[in-house]
C-alpha cells in the first residue's frame, strides 16, 4: 500500500499554528475572563494579549507557506510518475502540465455558480461567537492536557499581501503518452503533511471532446469568521462518459495558457492520425 504521507520539510509545523492552532484565541477570552474583576487592569490585559496574539500567528507565515508549497510540488512530480507506474521517458510527448490550487472538495467553499451566500445578521453572527466561547474554551483544554493530535479540515487565511492561502491543496500533473492522457490527482493537507486522496485517470486522444480553461468566484470563509470572495480559475477535459478531468489551478496562470494550447494543438494532431 503506498504511504499516504508527505516529505518531511522542514517548517511544516509552523504551518499547523498557522491555520489549525486555536491557542493564541483561546489565550485572548481566558484572559480576558480572568481580567473583568480586576477593573481597569484588564484594559493592558487586552493589549498584552493582543501582541502575543499577532505574533503566534505569525509563526508560520506566508513565506514559509509558499517555500513549502515548492518543495511539496516537487515530491508530487516524481510520486505522480511512481503511481502513474510508468517511465519518466513514456510520459509525455510534450512537457507535463502541472497545476495546484484549492482543493475542491472543501466543505467550506460554496462556489458563486452553485449558490449565493449571504452576510450572516451582525447581531446573530456576535450571539452565535459568545454562545461558543464556552465550548471552545472547553475543547481548548481537552486537547492541550490530552495531546489530540490536529484534525484535517479546510481553513482559509488572506495573508498579509492579500492572497488567500487553504490549508488543502489539490496537484494535478496532466502526461502525454503516444495514445492517451494520464492524469495524475492528489489532495493534501499542506500543514499535516497528510495526503487525502490521490488517483489516476486515463483518456485517449480519441474521447476527448474538448478542452476548456475559465474563472469563476468562490464563496469563502476566512478563519476570523469574515466571507471572502477568492478568484479561481480550472482546466477541464471533457469526454463521452461524462465525467470530466478538471484541475485546479492557482499560480502563473500566463505559462499554463500557453501550455493549455500546446496540449489541444496535441489532441487536435492525434485525432487527425487517428481518423
Amino acid at each position: 500500500m503506498t504511504n499516504l504521507e508527505m516529505e518531511n520539510v522542514a517548517g511544516r509545523n509552523s504551518l499547523k499554528n498557522y491555520f489549525y492552532d486555536e491557542k493564541s484565541t483561546m489565550l485572548f477570552w481566558i484572559c480576558l475572563i480572568l481580567a473583568i474583576p480586576t477593573g481597569g487592569i484588564s484594559i493592558l490585559v487586552f493589549l498584552c494579549v493582543k501582541i502575543a496574539q499577532f505574533f503566534i500567528n505569525s509563526s508560520g507565515d506566508e513565506a514559509m507557506y509558499d517555500r513549502i508549497l515548492e518543495d511539496d510540488i516537487k515530491f508530487l512530480k516524481l510520486r505522480a510518475v511512481n503511481v502513474m507506474g510508468m517511465l519518466p521517458e513514456e510520459l509525455s510527448l510534450i512537457e507535463p502540465i502541472v497545476t495546484h490550487g484549492y482543493a475542491r472538495e472543501a466543505d467550506a467553499v460554496n462556489k458563486a455558480l452553485e449558490m449565493d451566500v449571504e452576510e450572516k445578521d451582525l447581531l446573530k453572527k456576535i450571539w452565535s461567537s459568545i454562545k461558543s466561547i464556552p465550548s471552545k474554551i472547553l475543547s481548548f483544554f481537552s486537547n492541550f492536557f490530552s495531546g489530540k493530535d490536529y484534525t484535517s479540515h479546510e481553513v482559509f487565511f488572506k495573508g498579509r499581501d492579500d492572497k488567500v492561502r487553504c490549508s488543502l491543496v489539490s496537484f494535478t500533473m496532466f502526461s502525454f503518452t503516444e495514445q492517451q492522457i494520464i492524469a495524475y490527482f492528489c489532495n493534501y493537507d499542506i500543514a499535516l503533511g497528510i495526503i487525502l486522496k490521490e488517483y489516476v485517470r486515463e483518456v485517449f486522444y480519441r474521447d476527448v471532446e474538448s478542452v476548456s480553461y475559465g474563472n469563476e468566484i468562490w464563496h469563502i470563509y476566512l478563519k476570523n469568521g469574515k466571507l471572502s470572495k477568492m478568484p479561481t480559475s480550472w482546466v477541464r477535459l471533457t469526454n463521452p462518459s461524462g465525467k470530466s478531468i478538471v484541475a485546479a489551478i492557482d499560480g502563473e496562470n500566463d505559462i499554463l495558457e500557453n501550455q493549455i494550447v500546446g496540449m489541444k494543438n496535441l489532441i487536435r494532431s492525434k485525432k487527425e492520425e487517428m481518423a
